[in-house]
């Protein structure tokens, strides 16, 4: 699924930690090989890339730091509003517009 870019959120949340990525997954019928748009095949990518999101539930996570006993991970999210013919690519976390310095 040629997952790239993946950041975690800069503050984790109490009970999950955010992880955003750009990834070739296809999304529904929308997004497959078949429909990319040519603009985004080419170096062995097939289809256009899109950014997905997420969680891990730190309920899940033991405390000593060894390997969980269930897969603390849930299924990843497509982010909505992303152009389905492009390559996004680059997922990144932002301050609120209220936090950022004037």
């Amino acid at each position: 699924m040629d997952i790239t870019w993946p950041h975690w959120a800069p503050s984790p949340s109490v009970d999950y930690l955010w992880i955003v990525f750009a990834s070739e997954r296809n999304y529904g019928h929308r997004v497959t090989p078949a429909n990319s748009a040519a603009a985004c095949i080419g170096n062995g990518v097939k289809q256009c890339k899109q950014i997905w999101i997420g969680a891990v539930d730190r309920s899940k996570l033991p405390s000593d730091g060894s390997a969980p006993a269930v897969d603390p991970s849930a299924p990843p999210v497509w982010m909505p509003g992303q152009d389905l013919d492009a390559d996004n690519i680059s997922p990144y976390w932002t301050l609120p517009s209220s936090n950022i310095p004037q």
